[in-house]
């Protein structure tokens, strides 16, 4: 679960924390990934999570109930709710990279100006490099600066990551992206779809 989860397969970790099939809710990303991180939080709870024997778990250290938290203000929509619980959580881990990147969602969904989305994004890139979803958005919005931007992004990006196969995947992300949005007649992509 925790491998699909890194790569930006939110429907396959839930499918994999079977419990997250009965808590999703409404389908949809933010819903999907709340489902996963609140049935993350209960195997922690009942100790199915191998948080010893497992290194990427031992990384979130608790976080789980904390983001499914967070993820629930964001599902709400309620700008103050939002800000007080990515804040909160914020100041508790202000380095975790999944924190960063759902302050990014939350900056490019509610109308911040698409730089404060870029920026949140590229610390959670800078903290966790192998951590796709927060890769690929980054992109996405860099993309719609420019090529050029896009490009001086992926190079950062292959610095930074410590896998050849993430920055390949994203690569061709991008190139995806860059196609579907030639078809559709526009240069570059401006928004998170």
């Amino acid at each position: 679960a925790w491998a699909e989860e890194r790569l930006g397969h939110f429907p396959e970790a839930c499918e994999a924390l079977a419990e997250a099939e009965t808590g999703a809710g409404e389908p949809g990303f933010l819903g999907v990934l709340a489902a996963f991180y609140r049935a993350a939080r209960a195997w922690e709870k009942d100790g199915r999570l191998p948080r010893e024997s497992h290194w990427q778990w031992k990384e979130l250290r608790g976080e789980p109930a904390e983001l499914a938290r967070v993820l629930t203000a964001l599902e709400a929509g309620k700008a103050a709710a939002v800000n007080e619980a990515l804040g909160r959580y914020l100041a508790e881990h202000p380095d975790s990279a999944r924190g960063h990147f759902l302050l990014g969602m939350w900056r490019a969904h509610s109308g911040s100006p698409p730089d404060e989305a870029v920026a949140a994004f590229r610390r959670a890139v800078e903290l966790d490099p192998g951590y796709l979803p927060a890769a690929r958005a980054a992109a996405r919005l860099t993309a719609a600066q420019s090529r050029q931007a896009l490009e001086g992004f992926l190079s950062h990006y292959q610095r930074l990551a410590y896998d050849e196969e993430k920055t390949r995947a994203l690569r061709e992300y991008c190139e995806q992206l860059q196609e579907e949005h030639r078809r559709a007649g526009r240069n570059t992509p401006n928004s998170l779809q």
